[in-house]
């Protein structure tokens, strides 16, 4: 899926990037990918939502493990866009709200300025 990505993001008002930290086996080719998009041109000036899912799973990784897995405090703070990092569990319904704010927030506006 990953090579098709840049046909979508002309018409794109926001980014939100899913990982599950249940499928261990994933976690090091998903951060690559979302290294990828966010050194993309098309994606400088997009806000971005970063969703861990998958946090209710008993095989889950704890934040502090992703994080260091994929040097999240550097990605944070030296991405050019604005990104925001959400932990859900869209099985228990858990963080939902939260991602809906920010799609309100963030995206809505965002294509009203388009």
């Amino acid at each position: 899926m990953g090579p098709i990505w840049n046909n979508y993001f002309k018409e794109a008002a926001c980014l939100v990037y899913v990982i599950d930290l249940a499928n261990r086996t994933q976690i090091s080719s998903a951060c690559i990918q979302l290294l990828e998009i966010l050194s993309s041109k098309q994606t400088q000036e997009m806000a971005v939502l970063l969703i861990f899912n998958k946090i209710d799973s008993p095989d889950c990784m704890s934040m502090s493990e992703i994080s260091a897995i994929m040097r999240l405090r550097e990605v944070l703070a030296n991405g050019r866009q604005d990104i925001t990092v959400l932990e859900c569990s869209f099985r228990e319904g858990i963080g939902l709200d939260r991602i809906l704010k920010w799609l309100q927030e963030k995206c809505f506006v965002s294509s009203l300025a388009k």
